[in-house]
């Protein structure tokens, strides 16, 4: 089974590490300190002119919940991400126990307006799939593949990716056909092909993956 490696990135240093590190892709952030926001337009282009596929961060600040105050600065961000060229854009917004589809709907909807101009995008639901419970969250993968969200990114829960193997490898046997789950959480070069032996899962997210 082919593993899919993904690093998360900040600086140029951090991107030429993930392209010395052969890296399938990066998560391409600004302000990883609290958690990664939307990174500026010319990083995505250094990016991009390194030949990384680039899945770009869309959040102007902490935390998993958004307003719709909030709605314009962040389809501001998606046409941005989009005209600067990156392959994926990773959000996701959650409301008490379950998704905020008020929020995803409006996003996605301004994502689709970009793709019909620029080619299709990836689009990934963020670490906020965590703040759900467990029943939440098995409902979630089944809403977010009919939404058209391509891929999940989990750490199965609380802690690391390895405090909870079971739920991931539940969670990926969920998503079967429909989602692909994108595991992280203290994932490194040293865990992640223990954790995919051990879940199933192919495609690994960190801050200490692929860097070289």
């Amino acid at each position: 089974m082919r593993i899919i490696r993904e690093a998360c990135v900040e600086t140029r240093g951090e991107i030429d590490s993930a392209a010395r590190g052969n890296a399938d892709r990066i998560e391409l952030c600004s302000r990883l300190d609290i958690g990664g926001l939307t990174p500026s337009p010319d990083m995505v282009e250094y990016a991009r002119a390194q030949k990384l596929n680039v899945a770009a961060m869309i959040r102007r600040r902490k935390g998993f919940s958004a307003g719709s105050e909030a709605w314009e600065d962040l389809k501001e961000d998606i046409r941005a991400m989009i005209h600067a060229g990156a392959d994926g854009l990773v959000f996701g917004y959650v409301s008490g126990d379950g998704l905020d589809l008020e929020t995803l709907n409006a996003l996605l909807l301004e994502v689709h307006n970009g793709e019909s101009r620029a080619g299709k995008r990836d689009i990934i639901f963020h670490m906020a799939f965590d703040e759900l419970s467990e029943p939440a969250q098995f409902a979630a993968v089944d809403t977010l593949a009919a939404l058209g969200f391509t891929r999940i990114l989990t750490k199965g829960g609380a802690g690391r990716a390895e405090d909870n193997i079971d739920r991931l490898k539940r969670l990926n046997y969920c998503a079967q056909g429909k989602i692909t789950i994108l595991c992280g959480g203290g994932v490194t070069d040293d865990n992640y092909e223990r954790i995919a032996k051990e879940t199933g899962i192919t495609q690994f997210h960190g801050r200490k993956l692929a860097i070289r």
